[in-house]
């Protein structure tokens, strides 16, 4: 899951999920707050949609 997080400048952030700590592996976008809001939706909805896509085709298996 895709989710906005303020950056500050120390090596581990916490998870807003679960709340385990996390290394910045790779930044997907930056800007304002509006811009990433809608940036993570968009990831989050291709995201879901391809896990949809994936359980459709498991169950065409069947």
């Amino acid at each position: 899951m895709y989710q906005i997080q303020i950056l500050y400048h120390i090596s581990l952030q916490s998870c807003k999920l679960c709340g385990e700590k996390q290394s910045l592996l790779k930044e997907f976008g930056r800007g304002s707050g509006a811009d990433c809001r809608r940036h993570v939706q968009k990831l989050n909805a291709m995201r879901g949609a391809k896990m949809e896509e994936q359980e459709a085709h498991t169950w065409s298996l069947w």
